[in-house]
């Protein structure tokens, strides 16, 4: 037939049939982490990246990063002000992805469009799930689909 069909992975996260435990330390505090713990949230600038955690809690506090492999990560929501939205294109421009918390009260329009323009990915998760982002470790962003994955490589 002439007619298209979804494949049947569609809409399921991806399985990981090799994973494993590594120690990871993080502000002098050994945190075990699992390689291929897939984190699930809301695509908000497409591509798709390999890089390393970079933790701020604000944009403010983002002058530091922007290496070459840097996947930084906002601990605290980022507000519609000007002042946000100029530091944020500042940091797109350095950085190779942006994971952000949800908050119910941000427009995301502004970020999807500035980051689709920089051609970083943007994933957009739960506060809950920023915690296992951690400093260092190494991850994948997949800002099309909003999911981020921990690697080991």
């Amino acid at each position: 037939s002439d007619r298209l069909v979804a494949p049947a992975f569609l809409g399921k996260a991806p399985v990981e049939d090799s994973t494993s435990k590594v120690n990871v330390t993080s502000n002098g505090n050994k945190t075990e982490a699992e390689v291929g713990t897939v984190i699930i949230g809301t695509p908000v600038g497409p591509g798709r990246i390999k890089g390393i955690v970079r933790r701020v809690n604000t944009l403010q506090e983002g002058d530091d990063v922007g290496g070459e492999e840097d996947v930084v990560v906002v601990v605290k929501p980022i507000t519609s002000n000007n002042n946000d939205v100029t530091l944020l294109f500042s940091m797109l421009l350095r950085v190779r992805a942006l994971v952000i918390p949800h908050a119910r009260w941000l427009s995301t329009n502004h970020i999807s469009q500035i980051a689709r323009e920089c051609s970083v990915p943007v994933v957009q998760v739960a506060p809950s799930d920023l915690k296992r982002l951690i400093e260092g470790r190494r991850v994948d962003v997949d800002g099309m689909r909003g999911i981020v994955t921990l690697t080991d490589t």
